[in-house]
């Protein structure tokens, strides 16, 4: 029998080449670790732009919004919107606002500094965002509408925010600041109904309207007092006039009426008012025109001619077309 030397047997591992390996897993394991930190730090810095560039989106869109409403006082319009703006954190060094026409533009710089990307000589980034409101005279009220039309020669006398009286029934020497609408278009709904709900049909201005006949006192005390019962309830039970949404119930839709003469039979729509109705006592009906909150089924359609102006020159057409915005923005990051 042959006896074979131990130095003949077959070796099972080779020590050289074990620790060549090892070294080399070693060397990769690093370099995966590198990687996924730079990755994890890249979208921790990602997620901090985004943050901020979708808050400053958000100022200057409401910025330019409520500055739309402000126009054709284009002073007014410029400090609300900077107001706006920084009552949502953009400092004022940091926003620039400008009006052309009937548009609000906003935009906005801010320098976000970067937590991880420094490790690749990135410590800041530049964050903007912009927008543009764009103001429209309402031509078309689609729905929501309430049966009362408010004489043009009294609008002139309406102030934003202070409570005006819309009367219907006067004393001998009084002349009504509004007279009740037949507003049912042939579909049979009631005087009532239209008040607690918005008529059917579309109102647009250039219409001829009707003057309603008959004593029409107690549908408009019953209608108003429906309106103020829905928003009693919440969340509009908090609301006061200055601080309120757009569904209040309380805010309603009235058309401006031309009146040939008085006592009349009909009219003709010239624009449209925003109004928050508080009382109705004897058909008469209290409130505050509203002229920076929309209009309840507003439209503006580009077919049907803008509402005429106060016709005594004063330039307050816009508080009774009230406004709509249109409104783009822009995100931009670099």
């Amino acid at each position: 029998m042959v006896k074979l030397q131990p130095a003949l047997l077959p070796a099972r591992f080779s020590p050289p080449r074990l620790r060549s390996e090892r070294g080399a897993a070693l060397v990769w394991a690093t370099s995966l670790i590198v990687i996924l930190i730079g990755f994890a730090s890249l979208s921790v810095d990602m997620g901090m732009l985004y943050t901020r560039k979708q808050a400053l989106q958000n100022g200057v869109d409401a910025a330019v919004v409520a500055g739309a409403t402000k126009l054709p006082n284009t002073s007014l319009a410029i400090s609300t919107a900077q107001k706006v703006a920084q009552e949502n954190g953009i400092a004022l060094n940091q926003v620039n606002v400008y009006t052309c026409g009937p548009t609000v533009h906003a935009s906005a710089t801010e320098k976000v500094n970067l937590a991880f990307a420094k490790i690749f000589n990135k410590n800041t980034s530049n964050v903007k965002a912009a927008a543009v409101a764009n103001q429209r005279a309402v031509n078309i009220v689609d729905h929501s509408i309430r049966p009362f039309g408010v004489d043009d020669k009294f609008v002139p006398k309406l102030k934003p925010g202070v409570e005006a009286n819309l009367k219907q029934v006067c004393g001998c020497y009084e002349t009504p600041s509004m007279q009740s609408l037949d507003l049912s278009g042939g579909t049979g709904k009631s005087f009532y109904a239209i008040i607690s709900n918005g008529a059917d049909i579309p109102l647009k201005v250039g219409d001829n309207v009707t003057v309603a006949t008959g004593n029409m006192v107690g549908p408009t005390d019953q209608g108003v007092a429906d309106l103020l019962t829905r928003a009693s309830q919440p969340p509009w039970n908090k609301q006061a006039w200055n601080t309120l949404t757009s569904d209040n119930p309380r805010i309603v839709s009235l058309p401006v009426v031309h009146y040939d003469n008085l006592p009349a039979k009909s009219g003709t729509v010239k624009g449209f008012l925003s109004f928050y109705v508080t009382s109705s006592t004897g058909g008469n009906i209290k409130g505050i025109f509203l002229n920076d909150v929309a209009l309840p089924g507003a439209v503006n359609d580009p077919g049907v001619p803008m509402a005429y102006d106060d016709p005594n020159g004063s330039g307050r057409g816009v508080w009774w077309t009230n406004p709509i915005s249109s409104m783009k923005t822009s995100h931009l990051t670099e």
